[in-house]
C-alpha cells in the first residue's frame, strides 16, 4: 500500500527511518531499554565531539566562507544594517 503511490511521503519517511538504524542516536536508543541505565563510558563516547578531516575544513574555508559572507551581508542589508558585519564599534571604549 505504501509503495504503490497511496502515501508516498509516509513511505519516504519509513525508508529514512530504516536507513537511520545504524546511527549513534539509534544505538543509544536501543542501549537504554536493554540495560535500564546509561553507562558513563558509553555516554561519553556518544557525546564526544566529531572532527572533520583537514581536507573538508580547507575546502569549506576556501569555498564556504566567502559564499556565507556574501549571503549574510545581503541579508543584513535587507534587515537594515548600515555597517559592516565585522565592524567592532565597542573597541573604542575598551582599554
Amino acid at each position: 500500500m505504501l509503495t504503490d503511490g497511496v502515501l508516498p511521503a509516509l513511505a519516504g519517511r519509513c525508508r529514512k527511518a530504516e536507513q537511520a538504524d545504524g546511527t549513534p542516536v539509534a544505538e543509544m536508543g536501543r542501549y537504554y531499554p536493554g540495560t535500564g541505565y546509561f553507562d558513563k563510558q558509553t555516554v561519553d563516547q556518544f557525546a564526544a565531539p566529531e572532527y572533520l578531516p583537514e581536507k573538508e575544513i580547507r575546502m569549506f574555508n576556501r569555498v564556504g566562507r566567502p559564499v556565507q559572507r556574501v549571503f549574510m551581508g545581503r541579508l543584513a542589508k535587507k534587515l537594515g544594517c548600515r555597517e559592516r558585519l565585522d565592524a567592532q564599534p565597542y573597541q573604542d571604549w575598551c582599554k
